[in-house]
């Protein structure tokens, strides 16, 4: 079973942002209902060594898990999701964001991730603090640390290729100078 989990936020209350997150669980015919909580509780352990980065200007609100069944994505459930930055005060420009980037065993397969919201109290002159960047360090391990559920399956995280094939992760980097990507659409992610 191939889940992804997509993390809906915004940004001071004005532009929409999006992360997802895979993994995939080798272990057949297992019932998503008894995995959802694990699932959930391995992002949020993302985030929640990430937030005392981030500015209180971003936050999440909804989680949406998704499952891939024959080269496509299918709802499972969309649940309430709150975590927000630790900081109070400004933040870097919307589009300025920290970057993770997760390897596989792949040939230009990695995983991407950016996370917007960054205070600018967790900056300077462009790149993290060291304080910001061992948050970051610890959220990256958990972004690519394989973890176990309740249920008592193993979930290994890493990346669906545009070819349907599903690569683990086996290492990472965050990068300390910030990152931009460029929105597609007025208003909607970054």
């Amino acid at each position: 079973m191939i889940v992804r989990a997509i993390v809906k936020g915004r940004l001071a209350a004005t532009v929409e942002t999006r992360n997802m997150f895979e993994a995939e669980c080798t272990t057949q015919n297992i019932n998503w209902a008894n995995e959802q909580a694990s699932f959930e509780a391995w992002v949020l352990g993302i985030y929640n060594a990430i937030l005392p980065a981030l500015s209180n200007l971003w936050l999440a609100y909804s989680i949406q898990f998704q499952e891939y069944v024959t080269g496509s994505w299918s709802d499972l459930a969309e649940v309430a999701f709150g975590p927000g930055g630790g900081v109070n005060g400004d933040m870097e420009e919307f589009q300025s964001a920290v970057l993770f980037t997760a390897r596989t065993g792949g040939l230009k397969i990695l995983g991407k991730k950016f996370f917007a919201g960054i205070a600018k109290s967790s900056t300077s002159g462009g790149s993290l603090t060291a304080g910001a960047l061992v948050y970051c360090a610890t959220a990256l391990l958990a972004y690519i640390t394989p973890f176990y559920s309740t249920a008592g399956h193993w979930w290994n995280p890493g990346v669906m290729s545009k070819s349907g094939v599903f690569w683990q992760f086996i290492g990472g980097s965050v990068g300390s100078i910030l990152s931009t990507m460029r929105r597609r659409k007025p208003g909607y992610g970054i």
